[in-house]
């Protein structure tokens, strides 16, 4: 699918409140775009919604890439937490593993 806008190279195109998203091929309005100071309407390209769904899909490739060296990382972690919320019972009289 080709990204971009209809009427060809124009970037940063806003008329009447309302911003091209790149990815969804829509006009929307502007404030469906988050703040993006180096662009210069001071918008994304990208609108929230297919922001989101773009991070969350990249957020699985990465881990899905790095798994292996990310697993025992979060062994971790959850291991200090549930070692962490214990001594807070125990501190508190709730008692204890």
């Amino acid at each position: 699918m080709k990204r971009g806008h209809p009427s060809g190279s124009i970037r940063h195109l806003t008329q009447n409140g309302q911003k091209w998203c790149f990815v969804c091929q829509q006009y929307k309005d502007i404030v469906e775009f988050y703040h993006n100071r180096a662009s210069k309407d001071g918008r994304a390209s990208v609108c929230k919604a297919c922001k989101g769904g773009y991070e969350k899909e990249r957020q699985a490739l990465y881990y899905l890439k790095h798994r292996e060296e990310l697993l025992p990382k979060h062994r971790e972690s959850a291991a200090a937490s549930r070692h962490r919320y214990s001594l807070e019972k125990v501190s508190k009289g709730e008692g204890g593993k």
